[in-house]
């Protein structure tokens, strides 16, 4: 899979069948748009593109621009799927760009789109003027135009799937309901940094993660998980938090793999988060601590072991 960072590109006219989105969650209703496009590219003869961004255009508040997906494990489900093409500009790159321009110099100019698949929310062009209706009219006989409607489904009321109610669900601690809405675990993917090792010393060593500001932060407290290392899984309880006992200048996520002793600093380590166990507190000994830190751990693969035969 080939990835572009700029708009540099000069693909064959009529070639590609491109997705457009943000694609900042990869869920359920975004996939439903990459399921298509790759079906298309096989049908047509086309080469499957993503055609995304990497930062928002804003909205109210920097906190409905988080992504829920890291980059790797996002590039890790396109590559799966069969896309065989990832364009990234910055929004900045072509932000500014009247739909009609976007569509003439960007769309079908530079990426030869001969079928273009967005989902029926998608906007475009500078101050977002331009919709789904609008790409239809521009594309005219250039291009193929799919529109794929919100997907729906039941967390004990159907909702259409969105990645606003995805990060309400995560700052309410549910990442069960947001699973459901991913189709697939809320993960955090980040590099393990170096801490106090305070763990080792109370015989439970953890693996520190600090999120990125541009990552969602769900509820502080503790979850059952599941780590990935070395292409095998661990039972594992993760603190979502600043650490109140022994405290941390930044949030982070520590994880208490069960059955893992190896050294994964500097590692990118997927972490699944499977279930709120309890909130995050404040211990008063680091001995309260770590008899905690032990409660929890059979508390998450008692948990994990319900999931897994469900």
């Amino acid at each position: 899979m080939n990835i572009s960072e700029t708009l540099d590109i000069n693909f064959q006219p009529g070639s590609a069948a491109v997705a457009l989105g943000f694609f900042d969650g990869l869920h359920l209703g975004h996939m439903a748009v990459i399921r298509e496009t790759v079906r298309q590219a096989k049908i047509n003869g086309l080469t499957p593109c993503v055609f995304t961004f990497t930062t928002l255009r804003g909205g109210p508040s920097p906190k409905d621009c988080e992504t829920l997906v890291s980059q790797r494990i996002s590039e890790q489900i396109l590559a799966a799927e069969g896309i065989r093409e990832i364009i990234r500009p910055a929004f900045s790159a072509f932000g500014d760009l009247s739909p009609a321009k976007f569509v003439r110099d960007i769309l079908i100019g530079s990426f030869g789109a001969a079928s273009v698949i967005c989902g029926e929310d998608y906007r475009f062009g500078k101050n977002a003027s331009g919709n789904a209706e609008t790409l239809s009219e521009l594309c005219g006989g250039d291009a193929n135009v799919t529109v794929i409607p919100s997907v729906w489904t039941d967390i004990g009321g159907e909702v259409p799937i969105s990645s606003s109610i995805i990060r309400a669900l995560l700052r309410e601690g549910d990442v069960r309901k947001a699973a459901k809405l991913l189709g697939r675990p809320f993960s955090i993917d980040f590099t393990v940094t170096g801490g106090r090792r305070l763990g080792r010393t109370l015989g439970a060593p953890t693996i520190n993660q600090h999120f990125p500001d541009s990552f969602i932060k769900p509820k502080f407290g503790v979850y059952a998980s599941v780590s990935h290392v070395d292409g095998s899984r661990f039972s594992s309880v993760t603190n979502v938090g600043i650490k109140p006992t022994v405290g941390s200048d930044a949030v982070l996520a520590e994880t208490y793999i069960h059955g893992f002793s190896g050294d994964l600093y500097g590692q990118d380590i997927q972490v699944d988060l499977l279930a709120f166990i309890r909130p995050e507190q404040k211990f008063e000994s680091v001995d309260q601590l770590k008899s905690q830190i032990l409660l929890d751990s059979e508390e998450a693969r008692k948990i994990a072991k319900i999931l897994d035969n469900s």
